[in-house]
């Protein structure tokens, strides 16, 4: 969920696609955020950090670098 969520996001920024693929991305982090919540354990909520900031980076970059 989390590449596909990826995915959708940056073939709307550098594809021109129309604003579907962006709620398509956000969708998709929404479920899986939400499906890692609903797990008991703590390490779900430990990946969904470590995603989150897996996806800051990679935005960052994106913006910074690739000139987004």
């Amino acid at each position: 969920m989390e590449l596909a969520g990826l995915c959708a996001v940056w073939s709307w920024s550098r594809r021109a696609c129309g604003s579907l693929f962006l709620l398509v991305g956000g969708a998709l982090f929404a479920l899986l955020a939400s499906a890692l919540f609903l797990l008991p354990s703590m390490e779900p909520r430990r990946y969904l950090i470590f995603a989150s900031g897996y996806l800051l980076s990679g935005l960052t970059w994106a913006w910074w670098i690739d000139d987004l």
